[in-house]
């Protein structure tokens, strides 16, 4: 069933509520950087968390979208197939079973060799057509392609909403995904590390609307434009009075469906590259008593926070030597850290992989979540994804 035939059948099924004695389920929720925005000018700190009752122990700190500033995207640590890695957050959904793929039109004179002839403004920027905003709980920022086809010479500004597009009658064709989270007027990243991004404007129902492309990083979807999710693990532990609390300290991305063991994207040029997932779906894993960070003393970024939870944490005796590429990794046993620490020695058992984690923490340690994410990669392995 599509998206337009599930709505129908939402409605259907609200018809029978009042007779339907089982518990009602949680209302969706979907949080956008406008609402982040929108917090923060209330007064809410960073520290300030949406879907906290989805499963996932703290739920996701606004902090993780935004800047206090409200205007730059937060760069979050990672770790994919073993390589440490950075990435953004542009929405959190919360009790959504699936996320829908929406069509965006784009205005071309033609194709060239295939290639589509797309308009520009007078100064050489794309203007796409948003079909869904992001006050809408159908809203995604996944959008496909629908290229109509417009005479040549038509400005950038002729056609600018859905409404305008039907009723002009225009040849329309499919092509292909494109990741393009909406935002207010003047987000972007200020992180230097960041890269494979760029801020545009197109339209929604004739009113600029202002989005990031980040087109380096795709997604897929199924035969009902549902879009396909893939691991995103939060790392937590164990409290004495037996509830969970989360670690603060890096995720680590998925390559595929759980248990499913598919494979990295293949390097190039020896380098990890940005061909991982954009959508995922949150997993907890309960680190066991024996694992220890790395983090080391002299360590300002999880060192006093792993400290201040009372977590167990290294001494200048723990480790022979720094080892700045183990920093924030997770070792089953933290004596291996007096042995060897480095990462791409198997001295250590880290959990920085998907194929890693689920081989060493049993599966009832790992759970699904009701929260996915829109999680963008940024760099890998110290590197600026490829700039579109």
């Amino acid at each position: 069933m599509n998206r337009f035939g599930l709505a129908l059948a939402a409605l259907a099924s609200a018809s029978f509520s009042a007779c339907d004695a089982a518990p009602r389920p949680p209302d969706p929720r979907l949080t956008t950087v406008f609402d982040v925005q929108a917090l923060y000018a209330a007064g809410a700190s960073p520290d300030f968390a949406v879907a906290t009752d989805a499963g996932l122990p703290g739920g996701v700190a606004i902090g993780k979208l935004l800047d206090p500033d409200g205007i730059s995207l937060t760069v979050s640590p990672g770790f994919g197939e073993k390589y440490p890695l950075e990435y953004v957050t542009t929405e959190v959904w919360a009790f959504y079973d699936e996320v829908w793929l929406q069509p965006m039109y784009v205005p071309v004179t033609g194709f060239s060799g295939g290639v589509p002839q797309i308009v520009k403004n007078a100064s050489g920027a794309w203007q796409p057509i948003f079909g869904v905003g992001a006050g809408s709980g159908f809203y995604s920022p996944f959008w496909q392609y629908i290229y109509f086809q417009v005479p040549p010479g038509t400005s950038a500004d002729a056609v600018t909403s859905v409404r305008d597009v039907v009723n002009g009658g225009y040849p329309l064709s499919e092509g292909p995904g494109l990741p393009a989270p909406l935002t207010p007027a003047g987000v972007t990243i200020t992180d230097p590390t960041a890269g494979g991004f760029k801020t545009g404007t197109g339209w929604l129902d004739g009113v600029a609307a202002p989005f990031i492309q980040f087109p380096a990083i795709p997604f897929s979807w199924n035969a009902d434009d549902v879009i396909n999710e893939v691991p995103l693990y939060h790392f937590v532990y164990r409290k004495t009075d037996g509830t969970l609390a989360p670690l603060p300290i890096p995720t680590v991305v998925g390559t595929g469906p759980p248990y499913s063991n598919t494979p990295a994207p293949p390097l190039v040029n020896n380098e990890p590259p940005p061909k991982y997932s954009a959508y995922w779906r949150l997993y907890t894993v309960v680190v066991p008593p024996t694992a220890v960070v790395f983090a080391p003393p002299d360590d300002l970024l999880y060192y006093p926070k792993l400290v201040a939870l009372g977590q167990p944490v290294l001494t200048a005796a723990d480790y022979p030597q720094p080892e700045p590429d183990a920093l924030g990794r997770v070792a089953l046993d933290g004596s291996c850290f007096a042995v060897d620490p480095d990462p791409w020695d198997p001295t250590c058992l880290y959990l920085d992989s998907q194929a890693h984690i689920e081989a060493r923490i049993d599966a009832i340690d790992i759970q699904r979540t009701s929260v996915t994410v829109t999680c963008p990669l940024v760099s890998i392995n110290g590197n600026p994804v490829g700039t579109p």
